[in-house]
């Protein structure tokens, strides 16, 4: 979301990426209207708009990603609420790593504990050579109570990536 940003350049530079988008096709037009819905808190009319975007790009996996995590952010749902669509995305484009991650998080936060861990084992079998994936681990390994098997999962992202901030930080807490 532009981290830095006052929330007036903010809503100004999505407002210039809505104009520029209009240059282009009706899709790319959905897509940054949806994003600027989105950083605006009108989660429906994202919704609304991705779901249109979908339908013209029916086989781009982000934006069929970006459909089902609005789904999660419309008030009155719960995040727990883009799990199926999530899934969904991971059967039509079973490549497409972010999901497994979002997935992972939210059946841990869902109560499925299980469910988290093996969803975290196959993001990292999808990508086996990026820190994220491991920090995820062993942030979901942690929560579980599975401090020496976090920590190793830590070591690889860090391993992986040296300047990988948050790697360190999560071995620092799981020494704490």
């Amino acid at each position: 979301g532009a981290p830095g940003l006052p929330a007036r350049q903010r809503r100004a530079e999505l407002d210039r990426a809505v104009a520029d988008a209009a240059k282009g096709s009706p899709a790319e037009l959905l897509i940054a209207s949806a994003t600027r819905a989105r950083f605006q808190g009108d989660f429906t009319t994202a919704q609304a708009l991705f779901r249109s975007a979908a339908a013209l790009l029916p086989n781009d996996p982000n934006v069929a990603f970006q459909l089902a995590m609005s789904t999660g952010q419309i008030p009155g749902n719960r995040y727990t609420e883009s799990i199926a669509p999530l899934r969904g995305l991971t059967t039509r484009f079973p490549d497409y790593a972010p999901a497994y991650n979002i997935i992972a998080y939210s059946l841990f936060r869902s109560g499925d504990r299980v469910g988290s861990l093996e969803m975290v084992k196959q993001y990292v079998a999808k990508l086996p050579n990026d820190a994220n994936p491991h920090d995820s681990s062993a942030e979901i390994l942690a929560w579980n109570g599975r401090f020496d098997e976090a920590l190793v999962e830590y070591k690889r992202a860090v391993a992986i990536d040296a300047e990988y901030l948050v790697g360190y930080l999560g071995q620092a807490e799981v020494y704490a």
